[in-house]
């Protein structure tokens, strides 16, 4: 197996495989394991080059495909799988399609194998409290997602009426997200501020068709997010499905922009409405939020200066690296 070790990382190429008719048959009767797992050749003994104290898989698709490495390992569930598929069909009722058939075979696979990784490693971790609550696993920790860079000092005074989503597109709930906010939220914003518009800032190439969309600038990929948090008003997450927590609003808390979400895109940040942001679940409460934004400018700086405090108290690196340090801790027996 060709891999490339530069001294501080190794990458190891991965090859898809193929479902036998039998293997296919097997998982629908007994998904013990999420298709994304079977569908993936695992590697070979000679992955590991060295040996080390603890081995940190990011993601259980990795430890999946991975050979064992030491008796010490962690891994990182991200989201759990299992819950997200099973919050959209409950959010999305529909009818009873080949597609949901498998999804939900799927959901039955990732929570076999969540449970099955955390019974034979040293500590499993999920990014919230609320995923921690749902796994109930004793050696289950709380890894929190954080933004690293957060600016000193006031922001200088934003362009008026301008709000930004940040996302990348290519991702379903961001993309579903997107054509909510654009096709029921935005005209009911711009029928109230005709001045207003929205920055569409990450890659995708299916949020492109909302170019041609008055007050819509699909801005695509950048290098650098900080051009755009400067110049928006307000920071808008209409997530209407998915798990884990959101960066993108934590992003926006470091960068002290205010934020309207639904409830789902700040689910697992323990967000108070009125207090760090604004929470809306339908069309016309999110959009007169955002015109509530607008159009108070000390509301706006009231709830940017508290995001800012709640991004700092709770997700900030250095918070992070206290909860790595503890997960370390404890895989190894060194806990409390």
């Amino acid at each position: 197996m060709p891999s490339d070790f530069d001294g501080t990382s190794l990458v190891v190429p991965v090859a898809q495989r193929k479902l036998s008719l039998a293997e296919k048959l097997g998982w629908f009767i007994l998904p013990t394991r999420p298709l994304q797992c079977l569908t993936w050749q695992p590697l070979p003994r000679q992955f590991l080059t060295s040996s080390y104290d603890l081995t940190w898989f990011f993601r259980p698709i990795t430890y999946a495909l991975a050979p064992a490495g030491t008796d010490v390992r962690v891994v990182d569930l991200e989201d759990l799988e299992d819950k997200k598929i099973r919050d959209r069909h409950r959010s999305q009722p529909g009818r009873y399609t080949r597609r949901r058939f498998v999804e939900s075979r799927n959901a039955k696979g990732w929570s076999r194998y969540h449970k099955r990784v955390s019974v034979t490693v040293g500590a499993v971790t999920v990014c919230s409290d609320n995923d921690r609550r749902a796994f109930k696993a004793d050696n289950c920790y709380v890894v929190p997602n954080g933004y690293p860079d957060a600016p000193d000092g006031a922001r200088a005074a934003p362009d008026a009426g301008v709000a930004l989503f940040v996302g990348l597109f290519e991702y379903g709930p961001n993309l579903d997200a997107a054509r909510f906010f654009i096709e029921h939220v935005h005209p009911l914003i711009l029928a109230l501020e005709p001045s207003y518009r929205i920055r569409l800032v990450g890659r995708g190439a299916m949020v492109k068709g909302f170019s041609d969309t008055p007050g819509v600038t699909v801005v695509g990929e950048v290098a650098d997010l900080a051009g755009e948090y400067q110049r928006a008003t307000l920071a808008v997450a209409p997530i209407l499905d998915g798990g884990g927590t959101r960066v993108k609003i934590l992003e926006a808390f470091a960068r002290r922009v205010p934020v309207v979400s639904t409830t789902v895109g700040a689910s697992g940040l323990a967000v108070a409405h009125g207090r760090h942001a604004l929470l809306a679940d339908s069309a016309e409460a999110f959009a007169n939020s955002c015109v509530e934004l607008i159009r108070d400018p000390r509301l706006a700086q009231r709830l940017a200066s508290a995001g800012y405090r709640f991004y700092r108290k709770r997700y900030s690196q250095e918070t992070v690296d206290r909860a790595v340090r503890a997960v370390v801790a404890a895989a190894l027996g060194n806990g409390p």
